[in-house]
């Protein structure tokens, strides 16, 4: 894009401008860069709002199945009972043990840890804190240093650098008559 904005620039320059030479080619060079510097910038601007939304979206969504599991369990689990504990482990995931055949430390885990935490989860408010959580760890990640560079680096990467100069002589040839 950048070779074909330079070319452009160069082509409509001779085509309405009334002189050509290095005057011409230089001024015509700076009109390209400036377009072409504004659609990498543009460019990568977007891609990177794309890509980091994306990446939180998938985390909001992972946040929303975990709360509905949290709430599976409260709901299967309301007491923390033994009996309700037994009864969910033998029941998930096509467990084919029995409710009396549960290890006792697996009840236990489940209770001290597992119902401890779907609980907590299946609190609206936790599951609110949760995602404002990761929505200022995204805040972070876009004002950080890290990204930052990586923004420029989308903006004039290897292959964006050679197609600006390109763009540029194309500019340069075509505004001052060479091309």
């Amino acid at each position: 894009m950048a070779i074909g904005v330079g070319w452009m620039a160069g082509f409509f320059a001779r085509l309405i401008g009334r002189s050509e030479g290095g005057k011409m080619g230089a001024a015509v060079v700076l009109v390209a860069l400036t377009f072409i510097f504004t659609f990498q910038f543009y460019r990568a601007y977007e891609d990177g709002k794309r890509d980091s939304s994306t990446i939180f979206k998938d985390v909001h969504k992972e946040i929303d199945k975990e709360v509905a599991r949290a709430k599976e369990i409260v709901k299967a689990v309301p007491t923390g009972s033994e009996s309700e504990i037994r009864a969910y482990l033998a029941g998930k995931d096509g467990n084919p043990d029995t409710p009396e055949a549960i290890a006792p430390e697996a009840v236990k885990e489940f209770k001290e840890e597992t119902l401890v935490e779907a609980r907590d989860l299946a609190d609206e408010k936790t599951a609110k804190e949760l995602k404002q959580t990761f929505k200022n760890i995204e805040k972070a990640a876009n004002e950080s240093v890290a990204s930052r560079v990586l923004f420029w680096i989308r903006a004039l990467g290897v292959l964006s650098i050679f197609s600006i100069i390109g763009g540029a002589v194309a500019a340069y040839r075509f505004g001052s008559g060479e091309g």
